[in-house]
């Protein structure tokens, strides 16, 4: 075990709970379930983040920030950061930040690094797929993609509703 719910409860959530790791003593999120966060890899929790309901967060993920995961949300090898919220999404390789939303709606990439998403919000079952072959060109970044790694992205806003 990497961690253990504490019963520090979410001073607006009682239903969750704040976990600390066994290893260091730091205090992490709050989860309501043990099955919202995987002990056998690296993912976490932190800051403030919240996360609950059937969601999990797994594959090397970290939601951190005051984010919230809900309803039948996945997690997959991504961080979500900020004051992200995730409701019944699938979110795997990439980085969802500042206040990204994302409903009912799948977002993920195959590229070798994360693309970055800011202030993106997809909802009603949207999806973005993205792939090597699409995104990941020598100079994709300067034709308004995403782009290929931090170094150079580019921050987007993006809204997609059907």
């Amino acid at each position: 075990m990497k961690y253990v719910i504490t019963n520090i409860r979410h001073p607006k959530y009682p239903q969750l709970r704040r976990i600390k790791k066994i290893a260091t003593g730091e205090y992490g999120g709050y989860i309501q379930y043990s099955y919202n966060l995987a002990q056998d890899d690296e993912s976490w929790v932190a800051d403030t983040a919240c996360v609950f309901g059937n969601s999990r967060v797994y594959n090397n993920s970290i939601v951190a920030g005051t984010s919230q995961i809900s309803g039948n949300s996945y997690i997959s090898n991504s961080l979500v950061l900020d004051n992200s919220i995730v409701i019944g999404g699938s979110v795997h390789g990439v980085v969802l930040n500042g206040n990204s939303q994302v409903y009912n709606s799948t977002i993920e990439s195959s590229q070798k690094n994360k693309t970055i998403f800011t202030n993106i919000k997809l909802d009603k079952g949207s999806d973005i797929k993205l792939s090597d072959q699409i995104i990941n060109t020598e100079c994709s970044w300067e034709y308004g993609l995403l782009g290929r790694d931090e170094a150079y992205a580019i921050p987007v806003n993006i809204t997609i509703s059907l």
